[in-house]
């Protein structure tokens, strides 16, 4: 995975994010779709500054982060979850990730990153590492996906 740096990433702190314009009946592609996980990472780092737990940081630094992707979500029909996680992962359907992102949050010498993706409906995630709200986050439609126990998630 591709490290970002602290200096890219304070360098975004206060910058405003915005949806993703998208024209009616346009196909959303797959740059559009990181786009708005652009906006969304933006989003994230503004809220967790001031935070110095690194636990609380990379917990609340995903959660913003993959709230962010959901509300900027060019097409929750074609994509009705949006999924940040640091640990190993499959998909059902491999082609159906859009917009993937590797992100880092980091707190002093403390760094870890993030696989930060939309995945499409008709797909499975099957998280291979622990869960937890640390290491993973998962946004999705509830009438089109379930999470199971074992933090997989299951999309219609």
């Amino acid at each position: 995975m591709r490290l970002i740096s602290a200096v890219v990433a304070s360098l975004a702190v206060g910058i405003q994010a915005s949806p993703v314009p998208q024209s009616a009946g346009s196909q959303i592609s797959n740059a559009q779709y990181g786009q708005a996980i652009g906006y969304a990472v933006q989003g994230a780092i503004d809220a967790v500054a001031g935070i110095d737990n690194w636990n609380n940081k990379r917990e609340q630094f995903v959660k913003a982060l993959v709230q962010g992707m959901w509300d900027r979500n060019p097409s929750p029909s074609e994509a009705p979850a949006a999924i940040c996680y640091n640990q190993g992962y499959d998909l059902q359907v491999p082609t159906g990730m859009r917009g993937l992102r590797d992100q880092e949050v980091s707190s002093g010498p403390l760094k870890t990153d993030y696989d930060c993706f939309y995945m499409t409906g008709n797909n499975a995630f099957w998280s291979r590492g622990d869960g937890g709200s640390v290491n993973l986050w998962t946004v999705y439609d509830s009438n089109r996906c379930n999470f199971d126990d074992s933090s997989d998630l299951y999309c219609r």
